[in-house]
């Protein structure tokens, strides 16, 4: 049995070491302007996960929108 659990871990270090060297070769993205850029390398959303602005203070500002708003 340790040589089968052994196999796996060594497995599970070479593709992550597969990941990490193809995450290297990535071209640069470009951005054409703040709502569309190319070769974003499926990062769409981290804008907007690490967007700086705070929350209204006032939580009456906040709208509620439901699927049909949009």
């Amino acid at each position: 049995m340790n040589g089968r659990n052994g196999a796996g871990q060594t497995f599970r270090i070479a593709a992550v070491a597969f990941v990490c060297i193809a995450a290297e070769n990535s071209p640069p993205v470009t951005f054409e302007s703040p709502c569309e850029c190319q070769d974003n390398h499926g990062q769409h959303r981290w804008s907007v996960e690490i967007d700086p602005s705070l929350p209204p203070a006032d939580a009456n500002a906040i709208q509620s929108v439901t699927p049909s708003d949009i």
